[in-house]
């Protein structure tokens, strides 16, 4: 079980790291992120301060859960880590599949939804097209 909670909180660090490079790829501008959180963060910090914050964040988190998960060494907990885990692996390889195609999956469009967002976000910076 400890070699499945590693390798899901490794999937787990890897997702993230995509989806911070794909935002940075795709987010030029704070308006351009659907969630409302994170785009008063980067009103305050700007992009590339934001995303990187996040990434600090989710890997101390992701470190935390996964130090915890194999102190417990019990096995409902180690399944629940690995589930969840998988879970949120999903959801962040669509959201940086999203950000590096520019077009919305079936994932991406819940995540839209459940932010608030409208179904189609385009921003212009200079006349150019920066996230759709």
């Amino acid at each position: 079980m400890n070699t499945l909670i590693l390798c899901t909180a490794l999937l787990i660090l890897g997702t993230k790291a995509l989806d911070c490079l794909t935002t940075l790829r795709a987010v030029l501008v704070p308006e351009a992120e659907s969630n409302p959180i994170a785009r008063s963060v980067m009103n305050r910090l700007g992009v590339r301060r934001t995303v990187a914050l996040v990434f600090v964040v989710a890997a101390t988190w992701t470190c935390a859960l996964t130090a915890a998960a194999l102190a417990t060494e019990s096995l409902p907990v180690g399944v629940v880590f690995v589930a969840a885990g998988l879970f949120v692996a999903l959801v962040q390889g669509a959201v940086a599949h999203s950000n590096w195609s520019g077009r919305r999956n079936r994932i991406t469009r819940q995540v839209f939804r459940f932010h608030g967002a409208p179904g189609r976000l385009t921003v212009r910076l200079r006349g150019r097209r920066v996230y759709r």
